[in-house]
């Protein structure tokens, strides 16, 4: 999606009037790649259950519960709950952890 067609050249050199005090190799081109970037959507990290973490390892829970508390796996308490990070999980599988 090219979005620099709806911006006009008046307002963008103007903007580079103004902040040309604080960024002195601040061109048009160079504003506008900054504006007009498309910006990453945050990636929603699935969380999932003890249990569900300790069958995808293929390991007990008290050795679940030993691997977050030496810090081997990151968890999350959410309303009483111990959840752990897919991608923490995914870690541990393919040895990256």
């Amino acid at each position: 999606m090219d979005t620099n067609k709806n911006i006009p050249g008046a307002i963008t050199t103007a903007a580079v009037s103004i902040l040309a005090p604080y960024v002195p190799d601040l061109t048009t081109s160079k504003l506008l790649a900054a504006i007009c970037c498309p910006v990453e959507e945050p990636v929603e990290e699935r969380l999932t259950s003890r249990q569900h973490a300790a069958d995808r390892i293929g390991i007990s829970l008290p050795t679940l519960d030993r691997m977050i508390r030496d810090n081997e796996l990151t968890a999350r308490k959410v309303r009483g709950r111990v959840l752990i990070r897919q991608s923490c999980i995914d870690s541990v599988i393919t040895g990256a952890a």
